[in-house]
């Protein structure tokens, strides 16, 4: 007999996900004004786009060696999420010449290329366990922590600048802060939802 495989609802949200992300990304980049700020938030949606590819591929994963590489491959990339999330932020905000943000963006992206060097590596993600949802969810290395609490800075940081963004812009620009700021947020706390099953937290 031919066993029939049957899309759960958890299978396809990182799927959805993918397609939506993909979508924006190229409406961005087609139809969007060219500007760097529009620029950076397609290369943002892009990173997460891959992430939730990723995600899609780890939960059909037929076996723990194309779990292990899914996982790593996917962290590797979502390395990248928190610093072009707040590049992107600085340059909506107006931010990005600013001496402190230099530095900070520069912190940012040696931190998520340091990740992404890692992200073959046990340091990283040492092997893969069940988890509910998961039959491979990654195994955090010593090192993968770490990384949690880069995301967590880098992303709460970049909702701060956007948060008093709004308190010194102009109402058009405001309200667009706002409404951006509010779809980061809802995408994120979804998103953040995977990293709980890490520590054996409910996903929904």
């Amino acid at each position: 007999t031919t066993e029939i495989y049957t899309l759960s609802l958890h299978d396809a949200l990182p799927i959805f996900a993918f397609i939506l992300t993909a979508s924006v990304v190229l409406l961005a980049l087609l139809k969007g004004p060219r500007t760097k700020t529009v620029r950076m938030f397609a290369l943002n949606a892009c990173f997460i786009a891959c992430w939730a590819f990723g995600i899609s591929q780890l939960t059909v994963a037929d076996n723990a060696s194309q779990g292990l590489f899914w996982a790593r491959l996917l962290n590797g990339l979502a390395a990248f999420i928190p610093s072009t999330f707040f590049h992107f932020a600085a340059l909506l905000t107006g931010t990005e010449k600013d001496q402190q943000t230099r530095r900070a963006l520069a912190t940012g992206y040696g931190i998520s290329f340091f990740f992404l060097v890692l992200s073959p590596t046990p340091f990283f993600i040492g092997g893969t366990v069940p988890k509910p949802g998961f039959y491979y969810y990654p195994a955090p290395g010593i090192l993968f922590f770490c990384y949690m609490v880069f995301h967590v800075a880098y992303i709460v940081w970049a909702f701060w600048r956007l948060f008093k963004g709004t308190r010194s812009a102009d109402r058009a620009a405001a309200n667009t802060m706002t409404w951006i700021a509010l779809a980061y947020l809802f995408g994120y706390g979804g998103g953040s939802q995977k990293f709980l099953v890490g520590l054996d937290l409910p996903m929904w």
